[in-house]
């Protein structure tokens, strides 16, 4: 083997080795309370409580009631903040729900039971309306 093919596999195998190394950095954690007090969607935390159904506790993810005065509380901009409308787009929070399986041992019977999970800023682009010339309905 020539040393020009040394060299091509070399860099290939460096390249590759970077590659690879990459995908394995060390993500942040955060923890719960940190996440869901610093979303531009805020959350609240509820139990659906249901004591005929296994499990009889679900932890659900919720959007906050108002958004706005969550933001206002924590000195974020008004601008800043999910829920606002912008030239041509609208921000706003949405709840992402997933299904959960539950079993019902009294009825002998497993179904979905559909759970927030979160809560996410939307964006919806907002098609304006040309300006309209007055018409003479005479």
């Amino acid at each position: 083997m020539d040393s020009c093919s040394k060299m091509i596999i070399l860099i290939t195998l460096s390249l590759f080795a970077g590659f690879a190394a990459s995908d394995f950095r060390p993500r942040p954690q955060l923890d719960f309370a940190t996440i869901i007090n610093r979303t531009v969607c805020p959350m609240e935390v509820k139990i659906n409580e249901d004591l005929k159904r296994v499990p009889q506790r679900i932890k659900m993810l919720t959007c906050a009631r108002d958004v706005n005065k969550w933001c206002a509380k924590m000195n974020v901009p008004k601008n800043e903040c999910c829920q606002v409308q912008r030239d041509d787009v609208s921000l706003f929070c949405v709840e992402v729900q997933e299904a959960a399986m539950v079993y019902y041992p009294e009825i002998k019977q497993a179904g979905p039971v559909f759970v927030s999970v979160g809560c996410v800023c939307m964006m919806q682009k907002i098609n304006k309306v040309p300006d309209a010339e007055p018409r003479d309905w005479d």
